[in-house]
């Protein structure tokens, strides 16, 4: 399963998730105010570490989910990658509520499953149900 997310996104999240499959992790973007010259740096690495997985194939949209825990993680997700990545990929993307579904629409991509509860626990249970 590839899991794009924030830097700070949450770890009980990949936590779970590794219990029941195997996860790509990839923390694909930062929310920063760019004040200090500490910050312009660390952006720059998180854009490095993206474009370096993609460079290197180790981007591997063969996973069976794609998953998305917020707009703002499809938002960094595109603006990484690009809507096509997003648009072409064979699995099943999962949103966790109606805003982060409707933002993965918005950008083309086919339809997505979302759990009746709004919750990274409820996400993980979307999964496993669709598994099974």
């Amino acid at each position: 399963m590839l899991l794009p997310r924030s830097l700070k996104g949450s770890e009980s999240f990949v936590s779970q998730l590794n219990e029941l499959y195997e996860i790509k992790d990839v923390p694909c973007y930062d929310t920063v105010s760019v004040t200090s010259e500490d910050e312009i740096s660390k952006t720059d690495e998180v854009k490095s570490k993206c474009t370096s997985l993609v460079r290197k194939n180790e981007l591997d949209l063969s996973a069976d989910y794609l998953t998305f825990t917020s707009s703002s993680t499809v938002k960094g997700f595109v603006d990484r990658f690009g809507s096509d990545l997003l648009k072409s990929y064979q699995g099943k993307i999962v949103a966790i509520g109606p805003k982060t579904k409707e933002t993965i629409r918005s950008y083309g991509a086919k339809e997505s499953l979302m759990p009746t509860e709004y919750t990274i626990a409820a996400m993980t249970e979307c999964i496993k149900e669709d598994i099974l």
